[in-house]
């Protein structure tokens, strides 16, 4: 998998290779533009739920996949003020369950928001955009186990004797996060546009929660990871060529 040093070479030869291309050959129609789009975007994250299976799930049980797709809202205004730079903002949520073993299901959501600035090269109908984006992001995983019980009256009776078998637990963390991306976008007119995306997550720190309400301790390092994301999208607006 691309780690973080790769993927910032790879960005920086790209951005010298199109600095000398529109130096050697100048464009008529991106500086100084105006223009801004909203539209719809789906993501598949990359992330590493290796921890998580070991502890909740047993060796024999079914785990949590790598690839968790998420769906939202994405949205970008350039301005004047610094040429061919835009300011973005996206809404993302997606979710992920397996049942492990017959009665047992462990589950992993994630939402978050996030803005930044990018810097736009053109070619053609071709926008390829590099920048960074800052937010915030609540992520959920939720332990299941259902011994089969369904009468309420039976449920109340072992509440009542504390001889609950079937139980749900829930942890909770806030963090933030750091995502270099990058994005290639086409024009198909004025005003609607496609999208590719690659960004990478730095996650800034942990606050892990039980019940939504205790703030644990000794939760392991890095419970889960930093990770990539691929996107694509569709938006409508006014695009800037």
């Amino acid at each position: 998998m691309i780690n973080f040093v790769t993927m910032c070479r790879w960005l920086l030869i790209i951005m010298v290779l199109l600095f000398f291309h529109e130096q050697t050959f100048p464009q008529q129609s991106l500086r100084g533009r105006f223009g801004f789009g909203l539209g719809y975007q789906s993501n598949i994250e990359f992330i590493n739920f290796d921890k998580v299976n070991n502890i909740f799930l047993n060796t024999n049980e079914q785990k949590l996949g790598s690839r968790l797709h998420s769906n939202g809202f994405t949205s970008y205004l350039y301005f004047l003020i610094l040429p061919d730079t835009r300011v973005v903002l996206n809404f993302m949520k997606g979710e992920m369950e397996v049942q492990s073993s017959q009665n047992k299901f462990l589950r992993f959501e994630k939402s978050y928001w996030n803005t930044g600035l990018e810097y736009t090269f053109s070619v053609w109908k071709l926008n390829l955009s590099l920048g960074f984006s800052l937010g915030k992001c609540d992520e959920l995983i939720n332990l299941t186990y259902f011994d089969g019980n369904f009468d309420f009256n039976n449920l109340i009776n072992q509440l009542n004797l504390q001889n609950i078998t079937s139980y749900s637990l829930s942890f909770k963390n806030s963090t933030y996060l750091l995502s270099p991306v990058i994005n290639l976008e086409y024009s198909l007119s004025r005003f609607i546009a496609t999208r590719l995306s690659y960004s990478y997550n730095l996650r800034l720190n942990e606050k892990w929660k039980f019940l939504d309400k205790y703030q644990l301790v000794n939760q392991p390092n890095d419970f889960i990871e930093n990770s990539h994301t691929i996107s694509a999208g569709i938006l409508f607006g006014f695009m800037s060529k």
